[in-house]
């Protein structure tokens, strides 16, 4: 700045906080060039500290407001990953349950934070007094025992942030940087600023915006860092300090009046306003120009395009508000003058690949790091570009092992170190969900899983549903490090308390099944999943009953033995509403041996013998499109087959075929969806078919209404299954909707066998 000062004032630019209303920036910024005003230090607070944090890496203005206006800030304010890194049986699982909730970390990794935590806490407590109790609840907290401290870990503002600022992601002094930045965080254990101006420009940034209990605080050694707004969120002081003589500051005060003081959000944003008021008002008249914006209508999470994009010439504008006070500056300065930038424009990876020498990952095993940068899906030396590094990146958070990865690509120029940093998550997840629908009422579910989100290793999984196909499944399996087939055991056991529709009339039957197999399972598919073993299968008790047959009683002999695959391929973009994608499943199974003592004779099932179970065969596949027409039109047409080799009174009653409602395999393993029959199955012959056409219209971003049409084919072989008539159409319209706990689905239909019926379901499909 002295330097300068030889020639002309020192100009700096001072940017407060405000979340999106923070983007008004931009048009100042433009102002600023289009009078050709230079810039020799920028810096600010929060949203403020952001995107002085990048006008600082050389861009310009132009070059900032396509990228500012290019983020998906929807993705950049969470820490989504896109469902196409992760594993299906992960992404399933988040259809299956509304809360999914990780817990447990490893002792190895308990004892490291705990010991790396009591460090930074001692500290602490030599500087206040802290009652024991309260010792013992922060330690928790801070090793992830307790509550979250904060939603999100922003490590896709984290990862943003890495793309733009290639070739300053070393530790170095700001001034270093094309324009000097500098900018404020609090410092949450000495109650303090953190005036960054040397350091990762980067964990600057972040920590900087680090939004109180929206996301994590950034910590580094023994500081905790939260958004700079609790402390300064106007810190045109610093600028002063560091030698500006001319200070232009933009800033977005939210005024709030008795009337404002009547929600949460108003009185937690009033809170933090009123921790810096002191020091913004005194901030403030060091400016020679403060342009304060109003943007009513907006707040600080109005991210959309068309907000933006408002936001961003309502700041144009107020600037221009000003001309004679800019006018006045350009002339002391000497203005237009060019901006000068001091060092190389840093590297935008979204328009421009690196070299890179050398990959790591860091917070990993070396076996880890052996197994996540295998040369067959990573190449060690090589171009990258910032979707290489964001599809590695997501495969590695796929896994799930991991709470947070981020990158980052050290060395001032090329070839670079390219550098992922992981942070070790809870190993084992807890999964909640609640069903209601007009067929089984209400059920609930439960999944845990305990060392499921280990990248290898045992892992067990217990499943419970309670309703009236209740079961509790249990699953053994270990999963290698590297891509081979994982080998499991697992045992089954239901009770069924079900009507269903047997040759025209109804039967009440409830009974006990178990199956316990040995498997192999690829646990590695991004888009599917396969799974081959041999089951063994028991029916230890059964009730049934129908308009001749009444049988009650224990059967400890009757069993099944089989060989089974099951195999899915899926791309379907959401597992309730889909708009584009494909899916086939194939269930296929052979019984090979057993013995029952209910084999009832073809031709006259009221003869029942025991003895040998026969070999038999049975099976389904099943085909489902999603084909968008327009943004908001999906036409999703879908096909089933089953078959079985045996008549069904030969057959165990899980494997026989059944045709309905509107959930495959809901009751029976063999059960195809036909949404004419709402409520329980029809059994059905050894070969059955349904098609069905949905053709589904989205009014709105949850909202949904879907005409729908089917057709289901019974026959006692493929001879004539298309000759005969069919044994049932039907139509519907549906309304669906999606929210938190699950989708909403309300429908009207008819059906030739049956007529006008309607059905409800809410919650997602265990």
């Amino acid at each position: 700045m002295d330097s300068i000062r030889q020639y002309r004032p020192t100009v700096a630019v001072v940017l407060g906080g405000g979340g999106a209303r923070g983007m008004a920036h931009l048009g100042v910024l433009h102002y600023l060039e289009e009078m050709g005003i230079p810039v020799d230090l920028i810096g600010g607070t929060s949203m403020g500290g952001l995107i002085a944090g990048l006008y600082s890496f050389g861009y310009g203005e132009r070059y900032l407001d396509s990228l500012v206006r290019a983020i998906d800030w929807s993705v950049m304010m969470s820490d989504r990953v896109p469902d196409t890194y992760l594993t299906y049986r992960v992404r399933k699982n988040k259809e299956r349950f509304f809360l999914n909730l990780p817990f447990h970390y490893d002792d190895s990794e308990v004892e490291a934070r705990m010991r790396k935590q009591y460090n930074i806490l001692n500290k602490s407590y030599k500087r206040i007094q802290t009652r024991s109790s309260d010792m013992g609840q922060e330690t928790m907290n801070k090793i992830g025992l307790g509550l979250p401290d904060g939603f999100l870990f922003g490590f896709n503002v984290r990862n943003t942030l890495s793309s733009v600022s290639v070739g300053y992601q070393d530790s170095l002094a700001f001034d270093q940087l094309p324009i000097p930045f500098y900018c404020v965080a609090s410092e949450m254990v000495s109650m303090k600023e953190k005036n960054w101006t040397s350091g990762s420009v980067v964990d600057a940034m972040r920590s900087t915006m680090a939004i109180p209990l929206y996301f994590r605080p950034v910590r580094i050694n023994d500081e905790v860092l939260v958004d700079g707004g609790t402390r300064n969120n106007f810190p045109a002081d610093i600028a002063k300090a560091m030698g500006a003589d001319i200070i232009i500051g933009s800033e977005m005060p939210v005024p709030r009046d008795l009337t404002d003081m009547n929600t949460l959000a108003n009185l937690a944003m009033q809170n933090i306003t009123m921790m810096s008021f002191e020091s913004a008002e005194s901030n403030r008249k060091l400016a020679d120009i403060l342009l304060q914006h109003t943007l009513e209508g907006y707040n600080m999470l109005s991210f959309d395009a068309e907000s933006v994009a408002d936001i961003i010439r309502q700041g144009y504008e107020k600037a221009q508000e000003n001309k004679a006070g800019f006018e006045e500056i350009a002339r002391r300065v000497g203005a237009p003058v060019k901006q000068p930038i001091y060092h190389p424009v840093s590297t935008d990876l979204s328009k421009h690949e690196v070299r890179v020498r050398e990959v790591r990952v860091d917070g990993v095993t070396d076996k880890e790091q052996k197994y996540l940068l295998n040369p067959r899906y990573l190449e060690h030396d090589g171009v990258y570009s910032n979707a290489d590094i964001e599809r590695i990146m997501g495969t590695i958070y796929g896994t799930k092992a991991f709470e947070s990865v981020t990158y980052r690509l050290e060395g001032t120029e090329e070839p670079y170190i390219l550098v992922f940093d992981c942070q070790r998550g809870q190993v084992n997840e807890l999964g909640v969900g609640v069903h209601v629908d007009n067929d089984e009422v209400v059920y609930a579910a439960f999944r845990l899983g305990i060392g499921t989100r280990r990248l290898s290793g045992m892992r067990f999984i217990t499943e419970a549903k309670l309703g009236n196909a209740a079961t509790l499944d249990l699953d053994l399996s270990y999963k290698p490090m590297y891509r081979l087939p994982s080998f499991g055991i697992r045992g089954k056991v239901g009770y069924l308390n079900i009507m269903y529709m047997e040759d025209g009339g109804d039967v009440k039957i409830k009974a006990i099944n178990s199956i316990f197999d040995a498997y192999l399972e690829d646990s590695h598919l991004v888009n599917g999943s396969f799974r081959l073993g041999v089951s063994y299968e028991m029916e230890p008790f059964e009730n049934y009953l129908d308009q001749l047959i009444t049988w009650k009683g224990t059967d400890f002999r009757s069993h099944w033995w089989s060989a089974f695959a099951n195999f899915k391929y899926d791309t379907l973009d959401d597992g309730y509403f889909p708009n584009k994608g494909f899916r086939v499943g194939l269930n296929a199974r052979y019984v090979f041996s057993g013995y029952s003592t209910y084999l009832e004779s073809p031709d006259d099932v009221h003869e029942v013998e025991e003895g040998p179970v026969s070999p038999y065969f049975s099976g389904r596949f099943d085909v489902t499109a999603a084909i968008p027409l327009s943004p908001k039109l999906t036409v999703q047409p879908s096909v089933y087959l089953g078959y079985a080799s045996d008549f069904s009174g030969r057959m165990h009653l899980m494997h026989r075929m059944a045709a309905g409602g509107t959930q495959a395999s809901r009751y029976l393993e063999n059960q195809i969806p036909f949404f004419g029959f709402s409520t329980g199955f029809h059994q059905m012959e050894k070969l059955i078919a349904t098609g069905q056409l949905d053709i589904r219209y989205q009014f709105s971003h949850v909202n949904y209404m879907t005409l729908q049409g089917g057709v289901l084919r019974n026959s006692s072989g493929f001879a004539t299954l298309f000759k005969d008539p069919a044994e049932a159409y039907a139509v519907g319209l549906e309304y669906g909707r999606k929210t938190v706990a699950g989708p909403l689905r309300l429908g009207l239909h008819w059906c030739n066998d049956g007529g006008f019926g309607a059905t409800l379901s809410f919650g997602m499909v265990f």
